[in-house]
């Protein structure tokens, strides 16, 4: 009978000791986790602070006026175009307010004013 005691005893600590064991490596992994998170959690606080930057530099003047010349090709009051052309003498190809005559585009129709900056030398 006092086998079965250390017996029942010794399996009760292995069973005890395994559940130990398995408590303590779900421990280390929730802290691997955890780890995990707070990086993912930088990650995107560093995401956030860039697109605040962004759109604060975004309501800016400077980048208004910046689409405004380069996607919509507005210029400001005042100013003056000069296109350049490729080509060996960089004076005969500079083309001003000068060189356009505004009343024919007035007269002409929308596809010939096309056809004619395109085709016509």
């Amino acid at each position: 009978m006092n086998k079965y005691k250390y017996l029942l005893g010794a399996i009760f600590f292995i069973i005890l000791s395994v559940s130990f064991i398995k408590s303590t490596f779900d421990v280390l992994e929730s802290e691997d986790r955890l780890d995990e998170l707070k990086e993912e959690v930088e990650l995107l606080e560093q995401k956030k602070s860039e697109i605040e930057k962004e759109i604060t530099y975004k309501k800016t003047d400077e980048y208004v006026e910046e689409k405004a010349r380069n996607e919509l090709n507005l210029i400001k009051p005042g100013e003056k175009v000069y296109v350049v052309m490729g080509g060996e003498s960089s004076s005969e190809n500079v083309l001003s307010e000068s060189d356009f005559n505004y009343e024919d585009d007035k007269k002409d129709s929308n596809w010939y004013s096309w056809y004619r900056l395109f085709f016509d030398n």
